[in-house]
């Protein structure tokens, strides 16, 4: 199949002060019909697939058999979307594009220095860094399925409403503590404040997951205000219970984040002169989040630990011994394992993380590592400004700069999540941002369509996420 050059559709443009949403208007996604791509005939298939292993990643608590790639259900959904991906899109897929292509350089860069490690091995350690290294395999394999998938507008709907659809109902899990899925950690052996949250994820990471989804929902909720109708409630609804659960984790982590991905939200979506939104809802927003926080016990320990007892989780030690190891080895690293076991004996611990995803990556891999991926994510956020005129341009990018902040506390290197929105953020078919440069004056928020369907867009009408 001849592939067909892409264009964008020239619709009229629509003013936010409206409160109307045409076909270009704000929060549109135009169909890309999986016909148009190569191998399209099984776009709908990976694409349920996908969200599928999405909401599945929620539900790492329930263990199914004790085999391979059949410990839970992401596991037995993941290997069948690999499984389907491989056979059917590798072939003629287009995964060599944008920024996608820093993140090849550092797939075979890191393969090449993790197979030489283990033929210079002398420590018996080569296998085990092998097998470490397997899981940046596996997230990369990742994201390119959602990377190729992700160039149809339908898919990245779906799987904005499965992401957070699924990170609401975890949250009410973990308010209303349903099923027997809820554990709880005590905060200190002298304290009877625990941290809450669902079985299966850590806690730390389940505060970054409802930091993000806030700052999505911020950004739509503003875009569609004063008229936000039934799902718009909802989902405002659903974000205050996200809120309510993040406190309950004591992550202080997804705080900080949480904070970063609001306020990147509001000074983007800004230009919107949505008014109204403005002046009713992010002041009762942000006094409500407010509120909440102050009324946190556990949140005001937490952070009077790391502001007065210094107690940072041995964070800041970390960063200071895994700054000296990397100027030790600069270039190639220290390798996936060796570098744990190292660092956690410069702490006085048998292994641990960097717990910086930064430092995790500079560690393992050095400079020739560090490098193209640090290029193929400052490609991604470059790609998102380019188009912040566009709505899901600005959310996309309010969302990645909240996930770059939680990667400074987090390990994130092979962190399914991360990756996936990496793809989704540098495949989105996305208009070409407005001359003008507002996002508030003019609305082109229609993604790509293929040439053969241009004459019929500007007839079709269809219903907003």
């Amino acid at each position: 199949m001849i592939r067909t050059p892409a264009i964008t559709t020239q619709a009229p443009a629509v003013r936010f002060a409206t409160g109307r949403y045409s076909e270009s208007g704000l929060g549109r996604l135009k169909r890309s019909p999986a016909k148009v791509l190569r191998g399209g005939r099984h776009q709908g298939v990976l694409t349920i697939l996908a969200a599928a292993f999405l909401a599945a990643t929620f539900l790492d608590g329930v263990h199914l058999l004790q085999l391979p790639f059949a410990e839970n259900p992401a596991n037995v959904l993941g290997t069948l979307l690999a499984l389907v991906f491989i056979s059917t899109r590798i072939p003629g897929g287009r995964l060599w594009a944008g920024p996608g292509r820093f993140f090849w350089v550092f797939i075979v860069v890191t393969a090449v220095l993790e197979v030489g490690r283990l033929f210079a091995d002398s420590q018996g350690v080569g296998v085990s860094s092998l097998r470490s290294y397997a899981q940046y395999a596996q997230t990369f394999l990742l994201y390119l399925i959602f990377f190729d998938l992700c160039r149809s507008a339908r898919t990245v709907k779906m799987l904005a409403i499965t992401f957070v659809v699924s990170t609401i109902l975890m949250s009410l899990i973990a308010n209303l503590g349903l099923g027997g899925l809820v554990g709880a950690s005590a905060l200190s052996r002298s304290s009877e404040l625990e941290r809450v949250g669902v079985l299966g994820m850590n806690l730390n990471q389940q505060g970054f997951l409802y930091a993000a989804a806030v700052t999505g929902v911020t950004c739509w909720s503003i875009a569609r205000w004063p008229r936000p109708g039934v799902w718009g409630w909802a989902l405002m609804a659903g974000a205050a219970s996200m809120v309510l659960a993040l406190l309950r984790t004591g992550s202080r982590g997804g705080l900080l984040v949480l904070v970063a991905g609001l306020a990147v939200a509001l000074m983007l979506t800004f230009r919107s002169r949505r008014w109204s939104a403005y002046i009713l809802l992010v002041p009762v927003a942000l006094y409500g989040i407010g509120h909440a926080v102050m009324s946190s016990e556990l949140i005001q320990t937490r952070l009077e630990q790391a502001m007065y007892q210094g107690r940072l989780g041995a964070r800041d030690v970390l960063a200071r011994e895994g700054g000296i190891m990397f100027l030790e080895r600069p270039v190639t690293g220290w390798g996936c394992v060796a570098y744990t076991e190292e660092l956690g004996e410069r702490v006085g611990r048998d292994r641990i993380a960097s717990h910086n995803t930064y430092l995790q990556i500079a560690l393992s891999f050095g400079f020739m590592g560090f490098l193209p991926w640090l290029l193929g994510v400052g490609a991604t956020v470059n790609r998102l400004w380019k188009y912040r005129t566009h709505f899901w341009g600005t959310l996309m990018l309010a969302v990645l700069i909240a996930l770059l902040v939680a990667a400074v506390p987090g390990n994130f290197g092979y962190n399914k999540y991360f990756w996936m929105i990496l793809a989704v953020a540098g495949a989105m078919p996305l208009d070409p941002p407005t001359t003008g440069g507002r996002l508030g004056s003019r609305v082109r928020g229609a993604l790509k369509q293929p040439a053969s369907l241009a004459n019929q867009a500007s007839s079709q009408h269809g219903r907003c996420l």
